[in-house]
Protein backbone atom coordinates (compact mmCIF):
# COMPACT_ATOMS: atom_id res chain seq x y z
CA UNK A 1 0.00 0.00 0.00
CA UNK A 2 1.24 3.04 -0.73
CA UNK A 3 0.98 6.54 1.75
CA UNK A 4 1.08 9.06 -0.31
CA UNK A 5 -0.21 12.73 1.42
CA UNK A 6 -3.54 13.51 0.08
CA UNK A 7 -4.93 16.97 0.88
CA UNK A 8 -8.43 16.28 -1.23
CA UNK A 9 -9.35 13.26 -0.24
CA UNK A 10 -9.55 12.79 3.59
CA UNK A 11 -10.92 10.01 5.70
CA UNK A 12 -15.01 10.27 6.27
CA UNK A 13 -18.00 8.46 8.13
CA UNK A 14 -19.43 7.34 4.90
CA UNK A 15 -16.25 6.08 2.89
CA UNK A 16 -13.41 5.44 5.76
CA UNK A 17 -9.62 6.14 5.16
CA UNK A 18 -8.64 6.73 1.85
CA UNK A 19 -7.00 4.12 0.04
CA UNK A 20 -4.30 3.90 -2.47
CA UNK A 21 -2.62 1.28 -4.13
CA UNK A 22 -0.42 0.92 -7.26
CA UNK A 23 -3.04 0.74 -10.89
CA UNK A 24 -3.34 -3.01 -11.54
CA UNK A 25 -3.80 -2.71 -15.01
CA UNK A 26 -5.00 -6.04 -15.71
CA UNK A 27 -7.53 -5.94 -13.83
CA UNK A 28 -8.55 -2.31 -15.34
CA UNK A 29 -8.32 -4.38 -19.27
CA UNK A 30 -10.94 -6.98 -17.04
CA UNK A 31 -12.98 -4.23 -16.60
CA UNK A 32 -13.00 -2.65 -19.58
CA UNK A 33 -14.14 -6.29 -21.20
CA UNK A 34 -16.88 -6.42 -19.08
CA UNK A 35 -18.64 -2.63 -20.00
CA UNK A 36 -17.58 -4.09 -23.78
CA UNK A 37 -14.69 -1.24 -23.99
CA UNK A 38 -14.62 2.37 -23.03
CA UNK A 39 -14.03 5.30 -25.90
CA UNK A 40 -11.95 6.95 -24.07
CA UNK A 41 -10.14 6.95 -20.33
CA UNK A 42 -9.59 10.31 -17.88
CA UNK A 43 -6.61 10.12 -15.73
CA UNK A 44 -6.60 11.72 -12.45
CA UNK A 45 -4.03 12.86 -9.98
CA UNK A 46 -1.45 12.87 -12.73
CA UNK A 47 0.72 15.21 -10.05
CA UNK A 48 1.08 12.67 -8.02
CA UNK A 49 2.93 10.67 -10.52
CA UNK A 50 6.37 10.55 -9.70
CA UNK A 51 9.33 10.02 -11.55
CA UNK A 52 9.00 6.44 -11.47
CA UNK A 53 6.14 4.78 -10.68
CA UNK A 54 5.13 1.16 -10.45
CA UNK A 55 1.96 -0.09 -12.30
CA UNK A 56 0.66 -4.37 -11.86
CA UNK A 57 0.61 -4.86 -15.93
CA UNK A 58 -0.28 -9.31 -14.90
CA UNK A 59 -0.33 -11.84 -13.18
CA UNK A 60 1.42 -15.37 -12.90
CA UNK A 61 0.91 -18.44 -11.32
CA UNK A 62 -3.30 -17.94 -12.12
CA UNK A 63 -4.61 -21.19 -13.61
CA UNK A 64 -6.44 -20.89 -16.90
CA UNK A 65 -8.94 -20.50 -18.19
CA UNK A 66 -9.22 -17.76 -15.96
CA UNK A 67 -6.09 -16.32 -16.96
CA UNK A 68 -3.90 -16.25 -20.33
CA UNK A 69 -2.85 -12.83 -20.30
CA UNK A 70 -5.97 -11.49 -19.52
CA UNK A 71 -9.30 -12.07 -17.41
CA UNK A 72 -11.68 -14.90 -19.41
CA UNK A 73 -14.98 -12.99 -19.14
CA UNK A 74 -16.94 -16.18 -18.62
CA UNK A 75 -20.57 -16.70 -19.29
CA UNK A 76 -22.92 -13.52 -18.87
CA UNK A 77 -23.99 -13.51 -15.54
CA UNK A 78 -22.49 -16.81 -13.69
CA UNK A 79 -21.82 -16.21 -10.12
CA UNK A 80 -20.15 -19.54 -9.77
CA UNK A 81 -17.89 -18.32 -12.44
CA UNK A 82 -16.99 -15.00 -11.40
CA UNK A 83 -16.60 -16.55 -7.54
CA UNK A 84 -14.20 -19.03 -8.89
CA UNK A 85 -12.53 -16.30 -11.16
CA UNK A 86 -11.54 -14.04 -8.03
CA UNK A 87 -10.63 -16.92 -6.12
CA UNK A 88 -7.93 -17.65 -8.98
CA UNK A 89 -6.75 -14.34 -8.23
CA UNK A 90 -5.41 -15.43 -4.72
CA UNK A 91 -3.30 -17.64 -6.53
CA UNK A 92 -1.36 -16.03 -8.39
CA UNK A 93 1.37 -13.22 -8.04
CA UNK A 94 1.37 -9.58 -9.79
CA UNK A 95 3.92 -8.61 -12.38
CA UNK A 96 5.10 -4.61 -11.84
CA UNK A 97 6.95 -2.50 -14.22
CA UNK A 98 8.26 0.75 -13.06
CA UNK A 99 7.47 3.17 -15.97
CA UNK A 100 8.72 7.03 -15.52
CA UNK A 101 5.84 9.07 -14.71
CA UNK A 102 5.68 11.28 -18.21
CA UNK A 103 5.70 7.33 -19.79
CA UNK A 104 2.55 6.56 -17.93
CA UNK A 105 -0.64 7.35 -20.16
CA UNK A 106 1.08 5.84 -23.06
CA UNK A 107 1.20 2.29 -20.92
CA UNK A 108 -2.51 3.09 -19.63
CA UNK A 109 -3.39 3.38 -23.23
CA UNK A 110 -1.45 0.24 -24.45
CA UNK A 111 -2.79 -1.95 -21.82
CA UNK A 112 -6.35 -0.83 -22.15
CA UNK A 113 -5.91 0.05 -25.80
CA UNK A 114 -8.03 3.12 -25.51
CA UNK A 115 -6.95 6.84 -25.66
CA UNK A 116 -6.31 9.13 -22.92
CA UNK A 117 -8.50 11.90 -23.53
CA UNK A 118 -7.91 13.52 -20.49
CA UNK A 119 -5.82 14.34 -17.56
CA UNK A 120 -6.01 15.80 -14.41
CA UNK A 121 -3.19 17.67 -12.72
CA UNK A 122 -4.54 19.06 -9.27
CA UNK A 123 -8.08 19.43 -8.07
CA UNK A 124 -9.42 22.70 -9.67
CA UNK A 125 -10.79 23.04 -13.27
CA UNK A 126 -7.66 24.95 -14.40
CA UNK A 127 -5.57 21.88 -13.87
CA UNK A 128 -7.45 19.61 -16.07
CA UNK A 129 -5.85 18.97 -19.66
CA UNK A 130 -7.61 17.82 -22.59
CA UNK A 131 -5.29 15.46 -24.86
CA UNK A 132 -6.77 16.08 -28.36
CA UNK A 133 -10.09 15.24 -30.05
CA UNK A 134 -11.35 11.89 -29.09
CA UNK A 135 -15.17 11.88 -30.92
Amino acid sequence: ELNLPEPHNATGPWQGRFRQGWLDLALARYAVDCCGGIDALALTHMDRVAADWTVGIGYEGVPTPYYDGRWALGPYQNLDYQERLGQSLESGHPLYQTVRGPDFPALVEQHLETTVALQSWGPCPEDKRVMGRVW
